[in-house]
């Protein structure tokens, strides 16, 4: 009877040492991910709660816009400012009609 030497218990010790590193590595590429990912996710979280900053003070200056026009455009503002720049009412209008109708032909 012959004797073969066990060759198998030597090369799975090689075998599990690939696995152990292969996993640890695996594992270390999830956490940067992972890490990679909050950080982002923070870093938006900063860029959009200032957008609703901007967003509340441009809506602020609308609101501010909206009534200064309100008041330029009132009536009372718009006599005070025909009395102040002396215009006069304009009793008689004359309406310009088109009597001759002129369009160029080319011959």
């Amino acid at each position: 009877m012959l004797c073969r030497p066990n060759n198998k218990n030597k090369n799975y010790p090689n075998i599990s040492i690939f696995y152990r590193i292969l996993l640890f590595i695996a594992l270390i590429f999830v956490g940067l991910a992972y890490v990679w990912q909050i950080s982002q996710v923070s870093t938006q979280g900063y860029y959009l709660k200032d957008l609703e900053k901007q967003i509340s003070i441009l809506e602020k200056q609308n609101e501010k816009y909206s009534l200064e026009a309100a008041q330029l455009s009132s009536l009372p503002r718009i006599n005070n400012e025909i009395i102040r720049l002396g215009l006069v009412k304009n009793d008689k209008i004359v309406y310009l009609t088109d009597v001759l109708e002129v369009v160029a032909r080319n011959k």
